[in-house]
């Protein structure tokens, strides 16, 4: 054969050979074989609105998601962590599709839920942050997405730049989405957290309708639809759904001041400005306009925000500051005793404890919810899940979208219990 004669072909072809397979092993020690030989048994597809499903390894040719998060009990139900996903949904493709935003319209189907009169008259704000994932973030914007709110987004300025490309190309096919006028690298614990809430509330004031406004991560999804967000939000009357306490804080982060975030001086901080009592809570927080343009404008806020520079983790302090100082004028704040609330139902999560279960992966204290965890969440007081992700268990993804996605257009859900959220003692405990 030609090819025979033709002087060091062989020894090229040989070299090919070895490298392939010794590519091979390195994969197969790399990834476990029961990683590597296991597709997640379902992928998504643009052009189907159903799933497609492997059956590949004994996998089940079928997933009954109402099943899953229906049921009772969760031992049999598998999270399908030691998968991989066939069907990831890359950066390039999203910025390929959403070059054209008829298309793009057309596919994602945005404008699927019919919003009502009550929606309209009480639109909402909402901040997102991500750094990883363009994907699982645009089906959560897809879930919440309605044409009369306000969506910003802060991308972290570490993240790759086919991330900021693809969210780019996102919002330039939803006049109510953009991304925050300024984005910023966000350390965790550190004060940029804060500060890239702060850009794109600053962005979000500048659309004067909005009543309430919401905090999300690029990890979560609803729990609760718009409808009944706006029912819950209506009956708070102006109070905050914002979680803090001045007892049980660790007294140093404060105390302190903080450089990184296992970084802690011998520096002693100078007294809180205004004698602000402070306070310590969940980064996540639902916040009335007044609220919001006391936090941005007030310059008791202002000098704070400037206080809480050099702490740890001032995202979990700022917010909750600000509510349980009532005394300082700050619309919405509690009156009540702020270690006796009745509870916090801004987000379903679970944290990790003795005896705790969790079906997905504990990381750093929380879990990272599995298909197991769903029938729990699904009937949880709380207004979103944290977290999820699509990644390591596509399946829990899929049947949440799908619940949620029939509990929106029942439009009126039985389960749904207004008058558990008027009867909260914030209701009745703030200015």
């Amino acid at each position: 054969m030609m090819w025979k004669r033709i002087p060091g072909i062989k020894k090229f072809f040989g070299s090919l050979v070895l490298f392939c397979v010794s590519s091979n092993l390195l994969l197969l020690l790399y990834y476990p074989p029961k990683i590597f030989d296991n597709p997640c048994p379902l992928v998504v597809s643009w052009k189907k609105s159903q799933w497609s499903q492997y059956t590949r390894d004994g996998l089940p040719k079928s997933i009954n998601c109402s099943f899953i998060y229906n049921r009772n009990h969760s031992s049999n139900i598998p999270s399908y962590k030691w998968c991989y996903r066939r069907d990831t949904i890359t950066d390039y493709h999203y910025s390929k599709l959403a070059s054209n935003c008829s298309m793009f319209l057309k596919h994602r189907n945005y404008n699927r839920h019919q919003v009502t009169s009550k929606e309209k008259k009480f639109p909402l704000a909402f901040s997102i942050l991500m750094h990883t994932n363009v994907e699982q973030m645009e089906r959560m914007l897809h879930a919440i997405y309605r044409p009369h709110n306000v969506y910003c987004i802060h991308v972290d300025a570490k993240s790759a730049s086919s991330i900021h490309t693809a969210v780019q190309a996102i919002v330039k096919c939803l006049p109510n989405v953009f991304v925050a006028s300024r984005v910023i690298p966000v350390h965790w614990a550190e004060f940029s957290v804060l500060e890239a809430e702060i850009i794109c509330l600053e962005d979000l004031w500048k659309y004067k309708y909005w009543k309430y406004y919401i905090n999300l991560a690029g990890t979560e999804f609803p729990l609760k639809t718009n409808l009944e967000l706006v029912q819950v939000l209506k009956a708070y009357k102006g109070g905050n759904e914002i979680d803090g306490s001045p007892s049980h804080r660790p007294t140093a982060w404060t105390q302190y001041s903080w450089k990184r975030e296992y970084w802690r001086t011998n520096t002693l901080k100078s007294p809180p400005p205004h004698g602000f009592t402070i306070a310590k809570g969940s980064t996540h927080i639902v916040a009335s306009r007044e609220f919001i343009d006391f936090a941005l404008h007030d310059r008791k806020a202002l000098d704070l925000i400037n206080w809480m520079k050099d702490i740890r983790c001032p995202d979990e302090h700022f917010f909750q500051t600000l509510n349980i100082n009532s005394h300082l004028g700050v619309p919405g704040a509690y009156t009540g005793n702020p270690d006796l609330r009745d509870g916090f139902y801004v987000r379903y999560k679970i944290w990790k404890s003795p005896g705790t279960m969790c079906h997905g992966k504990w990381v750093d204290f929380i879990c990272v919810l599995g298909a197991g965890d769903l029938h729990k969440a699904v009937i949880s007081k709380q207004f979103f899940l944290n977290k999820l992700n699509l990644d390591m268990d596509p399946i829990a993804y899929q049947c949440l979208e799908q619940w949620y996605n029939d509990r929106v257009q029942k439009g009126r859900n039985p389960d749904f219990d207004i008058g558990f959220y008027m009867s909260r003692k914030l209701v009745n405990n703030h200015i």
